[in-house]
């Protein structure tokens, strides 16, 4: 939805109509004769809380959102300066359930007098489907990208049971938690104008659990219209915690830590609302892959190993990448040895000899590097490769090796600007290197959004032009360390065994397994 010029300056010029300070004061937005409260902080406005789709309680728990404007309700003026709750899910800190059913919300965070819609990302937070908010991942701190003149949303959505259980033929419906996300964005479409930002340009971005959210949405014909580029950030759809083989295995474990009967067909809605699932879940239900426990309550359908395999319904310039050492701390602190899988395959009649081999022919270090690529690392190389080749636009590869870089380093490198005051000299060097490598971050980040492309022209912190990945061509890709480098991708050993399990285990192509 495009406003005037005229009508633009007139919502955002309420930016500064009561500030009393540049560090911390308030501001008024009209949007439709509907006024809201925002807060002007560290310099750009922050709209906290807005309401996108209907509390999914009640008759509305386990179906799809029911999305909702501002000027839909009957308070003429809202006060955004303050965060919703997270949805419901596991606390570490207290050991039990916590948050509301009442949390599909976004927020927006903008430049205040801005002369024309700038371009807008919509970030989506990472937390295997199960933990999170609009508010993790240091998505809170989108100060280097506002600075860059870009628009950031970021948003909730629902978790583990109450967004993606599910069983065929219960007025269940699948994956809501997915739908919450596509009803933010259908949002984004009607009303982020109002907030200077252009709803011709959006590029949807996520990290971990929310990259491959983005990557389901690239396979969904209803997620058409809504985003124009994607970034994937260390998550595919073709992670193992990123897709529930079996729904019905997780309900039937669910039913069994809750001590209940879930047997009557037709009925589970029925039995769960009589138990208050919201109140009375398990805090996790988990399900096991090679000795690796993942929440069960995540995105479900046809396998994503088939998904990719043709050409997605939304074909937009793609950036993707990882770390270079992913999950490797998860995998030490977490693998155990005597944890069979419960995981189900398309083709399972390999996979008690392949468990057994990856167990007891595999060295510790050897299988810690398998795992990690079964983990994360392959199904976003796969990814990468199966949809630049079905797709026309540009796909840009990159691999951030950072230091000994783990799952989630490169956040803190986009989302915020860390200043430290040290007299240690080498400490010095480390922080000054970082900020370098932020600011080139960003500036890749920021190029790709607004212009689809992360190196349009060669500039000063930008020394190299990043060249899209071509499976047939080298298979190049961009190495983000203390320098920047275009690479080939080259497979390693543990790479080439879990290629082999994977074409055995979804495809049934065994030749490259063990008999």
């Amino acid at each position: 939805m495009q406003i005037s010029r005229v009508a633009l300056l007139l919502t955002i010029s309420w930016c500064f109509s009561s500030c009393q300070s540049n560090h911390d004061c308030k501001f008024q937005i009209m949007v439709n004769r509907t006024y809201g409260t925002g807060l002007f902080s560290r310099g750009f406005c922050h709209f906290l809380g807005i309401p996108y789709a209907k509390p999914p309680r009640g008759s509305r728990q386990f179906r799809p959102p029911e999305g909702v404007n501002l000027q839909d309700f009957p308070a003429k003026f809202w006060n955004l300066t303050q965060r919703s709750e997270n949805c419901i899910q596991y606390d570490f800190e207290n050991n039990g359930l916590n948050g509301s059913e009442d949390c599909l919300f976004l927020n927006v965070y903008s430049k205040p007098w801005v002369s024309h819609l700038q371009p807008v990302v919509v970030w989506i937070h990472g937390g295997t489907f199960n933990f999170g908010s609009g508010f993790s991942d240091s998505a809170d701190l989108p100060d280097l990208l506002i600075n860059n003149n870009i628009t950031v949303v970021t948003l909730n959505y629902r978790l583990g049971v109450l967004g993606f259980l599910y069983r065929e033929r219960e007025s269940v419906t699948r994956n809501n938690g997915l739908k919450d996300q596509q009803e933010a964005l259908r949002w984004v479409q009607r009303n982020i104008a109002h907030f200077g930002g252009d709803p011709t340009k959006v590029t949807l971005m996520g990290w971990s659990a929310g990259s491959a959210a983005v990557s389901y949405h690239l396979y969904d014909s209803t997620s058409e219209g809504l985003f124009h580029a994607a970034i994937m950030m260390s998550g595919s759809f073709l992670n193992p915690w990123a897709y529930a083989p079996s729904p019905q295995t997780c309900l039937s474990t669910m039913c069994e830590q809750m001590q209940i009967s879930c047997k009557n067909q037709g009925k589970l809605r029925e039995t769960l609302e009589g138990l208050a699932i919201e109140k009375n879940q398990p805090l996790l239900t988990p399900i096991t892959f090679f000795g690796m426990e993942f929440p069960c309550f995540v995105p479900s359908g046809p396998y994503p190993q088939m998904l990719v395999k043709r050409k997605p319904n939304i074909d937009v310039p793609l950036m993707i990448g990882y770390t270079s050492h992913e999950t490797e701390q998860q995998i030490k602190f977490n693998y155990m040895e005597n944890t069979l899988s419960n995981y189900d395959f398309p083709n399972s009649n390999r996979f008690d000899i392949i468990e057994n081999y990856v167990r007891t022919q595999i060295s510790e270090f050897n299988r810690t590097n398998l795992l990690v690529a079964a983990d994360l690392i392959y199904g976003m190389v796969k990814f990468t490769e199966e949809y630049t080749s079905r797709t026309k636009s540009n796909t840009f590869l990159y691999k951030f090796s950072l230091g000994d870089a783990h799952h989630g380093d490169d956040l803190s490198l986009i989302f915020r600007e860390t200043t430290y005051n040290t007299n240690d000299k080498t400490l010095d060097t480390t922080i000054k290197e970082s900020q370098i490598t932020s600011a080139k971050l960003v500036q890749l980040w920021s190029n790709f959004i607004k212009f689809q492309n992360p190196t349009p022209s060669l500039q000063p912190l930008l020394k190299v032009l990043w060249l899209p990945f071509n499976s047939s061509k080298g298979r190049e890709y961009l190495n983000i360390g203390h320098n920047l480098t275009m690479e080939n991708f080259s497979e390693d050993a543990t790479y080439k065994i879990w290629d082999g399990f994977y074409e055995c285990l979804y495809h049934g192509n065994c030749i490259n397994v063990p008999n």
